[in-house]
């Protein structure tokens, strides 16, 4: 079992994910792995989560990166049966096999795509992959769908949050650690001062930031939940307010509002 979650936003795509892997083996044997994947092509970058068999997964690896090459040209339609191609070399007929893939074009809008099998159809907000059935993951994307405008920066905290809710939920199935990749214009990257798009991974240090900040906003939401429904006591307002205005800070000097954070991927070197 783990855990991929994907985001399209319109500056760019957010891919998280844990990083339990399990083998079956007579003893159960699990250890820590990333499951995302970063690719450069000439003109456009991709970030790839996946959910499944290890082994397929270091086959399809193999295929992208044959396919998806850094001296090649590749434009969408040229992408979709780059990933068609791939997965039709590594996955068996009837595998349960998903994975996510984002990608952005020079010049196009960002797009993510999710691949059930060999079976491809895209992504118009978020999914999840993996434990995507269980109840909890339901509720957690019920609280995401009641935004309207959503940018890269402000998905890092819900994937973060997400992911790190199912481990506390179903820790005997996700777990080991999160890595969170993003799909953005970055400035300093390229030749023009605008940027090009690139690949950033949000290394563990800044994980256990994110942690650390989101469960102390959980937890003054839990009581002022509770201050709500006690209509015996008078409604006292500043502590919340002192503590969402600390929250507020964080996300505006974060190491993902800021990107000092931030590594960028070894395929984008």
């Amino acid at each position: 079992m783990t855990m991929v979650i994907g985001f399209l936003c319109p500056d760019g795509v957010v891919i998280g994910a844990d990083r339990r892997i399990s083998v079956t083996t007579d003893t159960g044997t699990t250890f820590g792995e990333s499951k995302i994947e970063s690719y450069r092509w000439s003109n456009g970058s991709s970030i790839v989560g996946y959910s499944g068999d290890r082994d397929t997964w270091i086959r399809l690896r193999k295929e992208l990166s044959g396919r998806l090459g850094s001296s090649m040209v590749l434009y969408d339609d040229d992408l979709r049966h780059a990933i068609a191609g791939a997965l039709d070399h590594s996955l068996a007929d009837g595998e349960a096999f998903c994975t996510f893939v984002g990608y952005w074009v020079d010049g196009e809008r960002p797009c993510l795509i999710k691949t059930d099998g060999k079976k491809i159809s895209d992504v118009s907000s978020c999914e999840v992959i993996g434990w995507g059935n269980s109840s909890l993951s339901r509720y957690l994307m019920s609280t995401y769908e009641v935004l309207h405008h959503v940018s890269v920066p402000q998905v890092m905290v819900y994937a973060v949050n997400f992911i790190s809710q199912a481990t506390l939920y179903d820790g005997q199935y996700i777990g080991n650690g999160i890595d969170i990749y993003s799909l953005r214009i970055i400035k300093g990257l390229g030749p023009t001062p605008e940027g090009r798009v690139g690949v950033m991974m949000l290394p563990s240090y800044a994980v256990a930031e994110y942690q650390a900040n989101i469960d102390a906003m959980n937890h003054q939401l839990n009581i002022l939940f509770g201050h709500l429904t006690d209509a015996s006591r008078p409604l006292k307002l500043d502590d919340f307010i002192g503590a969402i205005q600390k929250f507020r800070l964080w996300t505006s000097g974060s190491p993902e509002f800021t990107l000092s954070g931030f590594r960028t991927s070894g395929a984008q070197q």
